[in-house]
């Protein structure tokens, strides 16, 4: 056992001097540091995503009205909604019926009748628009506590007067808990899927991609000691050894410069620059335990990545490396046509599946992509040798087996630039397909503006409500709905007879 510890520290001290003094080290230790870095902040992010989505979940369900039928209500409940610097605001009024009404996290006592509670983003945002005075009298803010988000925009609104009974709007609740019904941005939270698909697809793929180029980067010299290795009857073990002492320190650097940005999220609230979205630090730090086993994960698989890459025959006929001139299998052809077959098809199927197929078939197409593009270089090589040798040009001859016999330098240029073309073209799809969704809405917005009213005249005459149309501003839209009361039910009709006749 000591004697293997010994070999162990010599081989590893050994592949810390080639990480020094290989050809093309800088270029490797920097891709490495850079490869690393990104798949540890897909892993982080991935954990901060999951914390996230469960502290949301979490302050939702504290909040929530248990709506009741029965006669232990303690107060009336509705929502609404409204539009502060472009953003929706969720509004919620009450009337507490008891004086020992029930409130939410985050509200320490119901304000008086016509008083408002706001979010502080919605009192930092909309200053401007008048919201301490557009839904009543603001008498104070909602804590961290009853917030999904810091970034939240919400309304707590005690009406001034006992709503009528018979408005439909209104919902009797007996108390907030875990009960409840979801209110604010959790009306309309989709599952967390969602969120950690475009992530892995757009991001966490590429950053794998980016490990394996990186850990190829100056592989003719490795791939020799590799062989050298094998020759002196060393082990896939004393090779793994030396290769992880060569990449182990860019890749550790790597990975612990991922981990500054979620340590800094964890001890203060920071704001997505794109969408103005406040990480709520307290969920991140509560996490530290499952983000170290997330950086630490990350830090393998970059090192797996690069013992992977640097296999040899098994088989005792050659001690060369394998290397991308070998044949590629058929089935990875197929298998990367079956990914852009799912790409082009996501478009036909529902809704609700469009985003899995088509986040499916990018991860499938990526993942072989290499094969096809091996194929491609080999045979593009052929085509350049026997185009040279039939004109008499010798750099084309020599140009055309060269890449033949080295596809591997072409594949991993051509599927840098390739996927990240890809991303950008993904990036762009799904904006235009938002953007598409936002400009129907915008335009509908400059359409009629936010000062749609509803008013209930159940209990109007009709002079009443010609002198409530007299009484609209000019350039004003009034669109009536009547119901009509069909009476009684009548008899049901008995099909029954003539169905089994």
């Amino acid at each position: 056992m000591r004697e293997r510890i010994r070999t162990a520290g010599t081989l590893f001290r050994i592949g810390l001097a080639a990480g020094r003094s290989t050809p093309g080290d800088r270029l490797r230790w920097w891709g490495l540091f850079g490869a690393a870095l990104t798949v540890a902040l897909v892993a982080l992010a991935t954990v901060a995503t999951l914390a996230t989505y469960e502290g949301r979940e979490s302050r939702a369900d504290a909040r929530g009205a248990m709506v009741t039928f029965g006669k232990n209500a303690t107060l009336l409940y509705r929502e609404g909604a409204d539009t502060v610097g472009g953003r929706p605001v969720s509004l919620v009024f009450v009337h507490p019926l008891t004086a020992e009404a029930p409130v939410p996290a985050g509200v320490a006592r119901w304000p008086a009748p016509g008083g408002v509670l706001l979010s502080p983003e919605l009192v930092d945002k909309g200053v401007g628009e008048g919201v301490l005075t557009r839904y009543g009298r603001f008498t104070g803010t909602v804590t961290t506590d009853g917030l999904v988000t810091p970034s939240e925009r919400i309304a707590y609104i005690r009406v001034a007067q006992a709503p009528p009974e018979d408005d439909p709007r209104w919902m009797r609740a007996a108390d907030f808990g875990s009960s409840g019904g979801a209110t604010g941005e959790m009306a309309d939270q989709r599952s967390v899927g969602f969120p950690l698909q475009e992530l892995w697809a757009l991001t966490g793929l590429p950053a794998l991609a980016l490990a394996v180029v990186a850990a190829r980067v100056g592989s003719r010299t490795r791939d020799r000691r590799s062989g050298l290795l094998q020759a002196l009857g060393g082990t896939w073990r004393h090779r793994m050894v030396v290769n992880i002492g060569e990449a182990v320190i860019p890749s550790a650097l790597g990975t612990l410069a991922g981990f500054v940005p979620y340590a800094l999220a964890s001890v203060r609230d920071l704001r997505l620059v794109p969408t103005g979205y406040l990480l709520d630090h307290r969920d991140l730090w509560a996490a530290w335990p499952t983000a170290g086993g997330a950086a630490v994960l990350s830090l393998l698989a970059v090192l797996g990545i690069v013992v992977g890459t640097h296999r040899v025959h098994r088989d005792g006929r050659s001690t060369r490396p394998a290397s991308s001139a070998s044949r590629v299998p058929a089935w990875r052809l197929y298998v990367c046509g079956a990914g852009v077959a799912l790409i082009l098809g996501s478009q036909y199927l529902e809704r609700q599946a469009q985003l899995v197929v088509f986040n499916t078939g990018t991860v499938v197409m990526w993942a072989f992509l290499s094969s096809l593009v091996a194929v491609l270089t080999r045979r593009l090589g052929s085509w350049l040798a026997a185009n040279g040798r039939r004109r008499g040009h010798a750099g084309r001859l020599i140009g055309g087996r060269w890449t033949h016999a080295h596809p591997g330098v072409i594949v991993r240029l051509a599927l840098a630039m390739v996927i990240g073309i890809g991303i950008v073209a993904q990036m762009q799809v799904w904006t235009s397909r938002l953007g598409t969704q936002s400009q129907a809405a915008l335009a509908t917005h400059e359409r009629i503006k936010d000062t749609v009213i509803e008013v209930n005249t159940g209990g109007m005459t009709a002079p009443q409500a010609d002198r409530f149309r007299a009484a609209l501003p000019p350039g004003s839209a009034l669109l009536t709905r009547t119901f009509h009361d069909p009476g009684p039910p009548k008899a049901p009709l008995d099909i029954s007879r003539g169905l089994l006749s």
